[in-house]
């Protein structure tokens, strides 16, 4: 599998040897759209897939640890 590109919130980020041939739009979040612009025949013969998904990975999370004692009590 291969990454043709990807939408962060707004910002579209291509994979360079795709530009010419692929599009991706959308807001990365709510929807996604990959273009397919110019298609060589064998070579893009393939399934492509497109989706969009929100995620949380840039929140802070808070953690705490305890360190556990071996006295008896």
């Amino acid at each position: 599998m291969k990454l043709i590109g990807y939408a962060y919130y707004k910002t579209i980020t291509m994979e360079k040897s795709f530009e010419k041939h692929f599009n991706v739009s959308g807001d990365g979040g709510k929807e996604a759209y990959l273009h397919l612009l110019s298609l060589r025949a064998p070579e893009d013969s393939a399934v492509y897939y497109c989706a969009a998904s929100q995620h949380s990975d840039v929140e802070k999370l808070l953690s705490s640890t305890k360190t556990m004692s071996d006295r008896k009590l």
